[in-house]
Parts: C-alpha cells; structure tokens; sequence
C-alpha cells in the first residue's frame, strides 16, 4: 500500500472548489492554489477554468457570474446545483433537490444487514415501474414524508416494515431543506420548488421522464454502458462492476443508477458531439448510430436552455412568467425526455411499464462504446437489483438494443484506486424485479 493517501486536490475536479476561491475573493485561481503545499497540476487548474465557463459560471473576466455566484453557495457540486435549478424552471424542483441531497450526503436509504444479498419485495416496490435507484430513493422519500406526519410512533413503524434507514431519511431531509432555503434566499419563487404528483406505477409519466433526463445535468460524466451481468463500461470504456450491496470488491463499482436515454445525454450530459465515420460520438466514447440531423437538432437545443438557466439566475422570479417562445422550447424539451421519444421502431412503453414486446433483431438504433463494434446496445441504465440470483438477461425487454444485448446510463462509480469517484449518482442496471 502507499504510505500515504493522494491529496484530495489530485484525486478530484476542482471546480466546485475554484467557485469557492472566487466567491471568496482569494484572487486568481491558479496564483492561489500554487500557494498549497502540494500545488495541483496546472492543466487540472485549466480545465476547471474551462469547465465553469462552459457552465456560465465565469465571464471573460474569469469572475463570477449570478449563476456562478449561486451555485458557490450551494454546498454540493456545481452540476447537482444547476440541475437543481433547471428543476425549478421544469417545475420538479422538489425531486430535483431530493436527489441533489441524497446524492451529495450520498447514504443508504435501505437498511440492509451484513448477510442481506437483495432487496426485499417491500423495498423493491418504491422503484414502481422505473429502471432507477433514484427513483426508488426519491419514492421512499416522499413516502416516508407522509408517515412522519403521523407521529414519531407511525414513521418509525414505517421505516421498520420497509426496511428503511430513518436516520439516512432524516439527513436527507435535512439536507433538502437547506439547499431549498438557499435556492428561495437566492429568490427563487417556493413555487418551483412545491412537492409535484408523480405516478410512480406507470412506465410513462413526464414528470419522472423530465426528472430522470436532468439527473444527466448533475451527474454526467457518470456514465456507465451495460454490456453483461455486472460488467459495465465507464468513461473512456475503463471497466468496472455493478456494485453489490454485500460484497466490496477492489475493483471500481457502479451504484445508485438510472437508466436513461441518449437523447438525454445530447441534451443535458454530453461537452462534445461530432459526427465521424458516420457514427455521432459523444465525448469520444459515446457512439449513436443516428440521423446526424436529428441529432444537430437536438443539440442545437441546448443554447437556448442555457439562456434559460442564465436569465433564471439573473432574475429567479421570471421562471414564472416565461415567454411564448421560452415555453415553446420547455416543451419541445419535454417531449424529448419522454422516454417512448427515444424508441425508435420499438413498442411504446404504456402505464405497464418497461416490459414490452422489443423490436427484431439488427431494427433498433445502436449505440456502442468506442472500444468495439456495435456489438452491445442501449437497454438500459438503471441499478435494480434482481430478484433471482445472478443479472438474468430479459430478451422481450424495451430499449435500445443491438444483437438483442444490454445498454447503458447514469452511475455512480465508487472504489479504491481514485480517478472516477465523487459525488454523483449512476446508470447500470440489475435485472427485472
């Protein structure tokens, strides 16, 4: 073993702490953090540099912006802080900062003993009809909400019959109220941030579609592509494992995961799309096997969110009265999220959920990692963990496919050995419940 750990400063971005350097007005940051004992590299400097820029949260100038000054605020990274934004100008904003509170505290929800292997069935059930840990927290969250209002005596009977940890609840809860009370000082309007209704059973909901499609703003590059039982691609299809609850293994591990889509990934994740050897490529890892002109179209959209997040953070209190053109855009972007957008020449999903006839073979849009051909595709990615032994593998299941194989989503990749950990949430995904 090393003797001693990485500094944090090697071993993690450093833009959520460059807006702290600004917000605190410590100068230049690269001067000031030349000044450590162990100074970061300068090309990590840079790209923090770059990576707040694109995000609007530096000017030309390098300072700070009214968005950039608002998600230095925010005590979690700066992705999960513009989600959460975009959540209030969607009208999910409570979801949004639900899991922005979750994924930042980032405890176990499920209270699972040492010999425990699955989830049980009562824990299972908060997922609904929806490939997602996200949406399983989010669902015993809420859930949990309203049996605390009956007393301290009903939510612990709560928590115990589901199996569920209520001081992880609770944390969670504080952590919510706080990012709320900083997003409303900021004046954002408390009606964007109000609890919404969400059909957790059906397999077509907007609302959750539209949440689902913002976790790639906070969560991205955590990405993960599903090639078979446990084994997953990361960023740069680098390898790693499902995680599983009961065994800690050396290797990088993928938990709290969600499937989602490519059209979510072009909209809300991905910093580069081109269009090589005529395939769409996403980051230099990502490959679509689509229309390049739906995908410009796409992408072309995202100028126009930008704008959006810019003008909400200049003045928060214009998310409730947007333009006709402003609308136009929202729900165009809407309708993109809706998952049912995504499955070409597929069965659409119905409020039975994912399980529907899928397409024949070689008939459904590949996507593939870079290090192969288009050999594993898009099925999903969402953590579940299976009822049975094992991953099984479901042929009739809905999705992007390729050759009948699995696909991919967000994930959250933890493990020893660095590099991809922090404070994200995942895709991948564990079998049919």
């Amino acid at each position: 073993m090393d003797e001693h750990i990485t500094p944090e400063m090697f071993r993690t971005p450093l833009h959520e702490l460059a807006l702290s350097i600004k917000l605190l007005r410590l100068g230049s940051i690269g001067k000031f953090l030349s000044k450590a004992i162990e100074p970061p590299p300068i090309d990590a400097v840079i790209e923090a540099e770059v990576i707040l820029r694109e995000m609007k949260c530096l000017d030309e100038n390098n300072e700070l912006t009214p968005l950039g000054k608002i998600l230095a605020r925010l005590p979690i990274e700066p992705r999960l802080g513009k989600m959460m934004i975009l959540g209030c100008i969607f009208r999910v904003g409570d979801a949004l900062s639900t899991m922005a509170a979750n994924s930042t505290t980032f405890p176990e929800v499920y209270n699972m003993g040492p010999d425990v292997r699955r989830l049980s069935a009562e824990q299972k059930w908060f997922a609904g009809a929806r490939y997602s840990d996200h949406v399983a927290m989010l669902h015993a969250f809420q859930a949990w909400e309203e049996a605390r209002a009956g007393g301290e005596y009903a939510e612990l009977a709560f928590c115990d019959s589901k199996n569920l940890s209520m001081a992880t609840l609770r944390v969670t809860w504080e952590a919510k109220n706080q990012l709320q009370a900083l997003l409303q000082s900021a004046g954002f309007p408390e009606e964007t941030l109000c609890p919404t209704p969400l059909n957790y059973q059906a397999g077509a909901d907007v609302r959750l579609d539209t949440i689902t499609a913002l976790l790639c703003m906070g969560l991205y590059p955590n990405v993960c592509y599903h090639k078979e039982k446990r084994k997953v691609l990361t960023t740069e299809s680098k390898a790693a494992l499902i995680h599983k609850t009961s065994i800690r293994t050396r290797a990088v591990s993928c938990k709290q995961m969600t499937m989602v889509s490519p059209i979510h990934l072009l909209l809300f994740g991905s910093r580069k799309v081109e269009y090589v050897d005529k395939i769409v490529k996403l980051d230099n890892w990502i490959n679509l096997d689509m229309d390049p002109v739906h995908a410009a179209a796409i992408v072309a959209l995202r100028p126009a969110l930008e704008s959006l997040v810019v003008k909400a953070a200049k003045e928060p209190e214009t998310i409730l009265q947007l333009s006709p053109n402003e609308q136009k855009v929202l729900n165009v972007i809407k309708a993109l999220c809706i998952m049912n957008a995504c499955r070409y020449e597929l069965d659409q999903i119905t409020d039975g959920g994912f399980y529907s006839r899928g397409p024949r073979r070689r008939q459904s849009i590949n996507f593939y990692p870079e290090s192969g051909a288009p050999s594993k595709l898009m099925r999903g990615s969402s953590n579940y963990r299976g009822s049975g032994s094992g991953y099984p593998r479901y042929d009739n299941y809905g999705g992007y496919r390729s050759n009948g194989n699995r696909g991919y989503g967000m994930n959250n990749s933890r493990g020893r050995g660095g590099g991809w950990g922090g404070r994200g949430g995942g895709g991948g995904y564990r079998g049919r419940y």
